[in-house]
């Protein structure tokens, strides 16, 4: 990470640059915490996607990264708002695992208090692993800001987030949070949907839930469950609907 330099600022542990452990925060966060701070929001970078391991950790670590955060600032609860990964093609990009990234993300929505997360799965680029549409990511942030620190009333902070399936006489129903106005973001059929994480099925809205058509019951029913996400479900304010995989009770 540090080429052929071979003088430079360090200490014991080696040079100093980007990558070294502890190195960020020391110089960029570190000096930032004795000012105010009202929240924060966090662009999730992507080499904690790359290894099975550095998935099923990263959960854990968020966690106790925001506890570190909130401590540091002396504000308990101060408002911690996060970019879920975004889509990319595995064809360039080691992106394999980016589905379950994109789902343990969203599960943190119900593990850290007074958090939020924009999806922005839509505006991914297939071989680009830094979209330039900044701008829908901030707005999509901004509502959570809006409507939990400043108060703003009639924000609605969220795509639809998956609330429970259940299954009954061959029919899978899935219904949403944050899910008045379901509707394709494109297009006359709802895609992404899949009951084995590989395998698209066709699914329809009927009011505030998807049904799916299937003669057994899955174990799992899965949306958004590729690297370049193929899902085109959004509610009425146009924002789309997280990754996800849940159990079918």
């Amino acid at each position: 990470n540090v080429g052929g330099l071979v003088n430079g600022y360090g200490d014991e542990w080696g040079l100093n640059h980007a990558y070294k452990p502890a190195f960020a925060f020391d110089c960029g966060i570190a000096p930032l915490t004795a000012m105010a701070i009202q929240g924060m929001i966090w662009y999730q970078g992507e080499s904690n996607a790359q290894q099975a391991e550095r998935v099923h950790e990263y959960a854990a670590l968020m966690q106790l990264m925001v506890e570190d955060y909130r401590k540091r600032w002396k504000r308990d609860k101060m408002p911690f708002y996060w970019v879920q990964l975004s889509s990319i093609d595995t064809l360039h990009y080691q992106s394999q695992l980016w589905p379950q990234f994109r789902d343990e993300q969203r599960k943190l929505l119900a593990a850290i208090r007074r958090g939020g997360m924009a999806v922005c799965s839509d505006i991914g680029t297939k071989d680009n692993v830094h979209p330039t549409n900044k701008k829908d990511v901030g707005e999509r942030l901004a509502r959570w800001a809006l409507k939990d620190v400043y108060r703003q009333t009639g924000i609605v902070v969220s795509g639809p987030l998956p609330r429970k399936a259940s299954f009954s006489k061959g029919v899978l129903t899935v219904s949403f949070h944050y899910a008045d106005g379901l509707h394709p973001a494109e297009g006359k059929e709802i895609t992404g949907f899949s009951l084995d994480g590989i395998t698209g099925i066709p699914a329809l809205v009927r009011g505030d839930h998807v049904e799916i058509m299937t003669s057994e019951k899955p174990a799992f029913v899965y949306y958004g469950w590729q690297p370049f996400s193929k899902g085109n479900l959004v509610n009425g304010e146009n924002l789309p609907a997280s990754t996800f995989k849940i159990t079918v009770p």
